[in-house]
């Protein structure tokens, strides 16, 4: 193939052939893999009188978090609690973020960080799950070990 316009020639010339590798191939478990579930997992309840101002954070940015379970009760057939990130709730008067109702029940798989704030009228229960797997084996483990005779 010709580029007249820039005067490129390209395209595969002559016949191809087998190229001879010399040496060893050495095959090494590069990739981290995790097991199906978490290793961790808490169980967190917040309770609002429903008139709250403030968002409060339900759970932290989390690289290691596998989900995140948020189960919300609500009192008021049209009550609702506000979830997102803090920039969705910058302006009180337009909160960006979703809106969970009475009796929902979602799952996050995400290492966003999160808050929930009320409708500012009914009164909310919301209980947060989150499950998250360990770190990876070649980060160094916290320890409060002095020597290492202690470990």
């Amino acid at each position: 193939m010709t580029d007249t316009t820039h005067n490129i020639e390209a395209g595969v010339f002559g016949a191809m052939h087998p190229v001879e590798v010399v040496g060893t191939v050495d095959l090494k478990h590069d990739v981290y893999t995790r097991p199906q579930c978490a290793e961790f997992g808490a169980f967190a309840t917040y309770t609002f009188a429903g008139t709250e101002t403030q968002p409060v954070p339900i759970c932290g940015r989390d690289q290691y978090r596998s989900r995140m379970i948020v189960l919300v009760s609500v009192a008021g057939a049209a009550g609702f609690v506000n979830i997102g990130t803090l920039n969705q709730f910058a302006t009180p008067s337009n909160i960006r973020g979703g809106r969970l109702f009475n009796n929902a029940n979602i799952e996050v798989k995400n290492q966003q960080q999160f808050f929930i704030l009320p409708d500012g009228t009914n009164a909310a229960t919301v209980t947060v799950l989150v499950e998250r797997y360990d770190a990876y084996p070649d980060e160094p483990i916290i320890t409060t070990a002095t020597n290492e005779g202690d470990l």
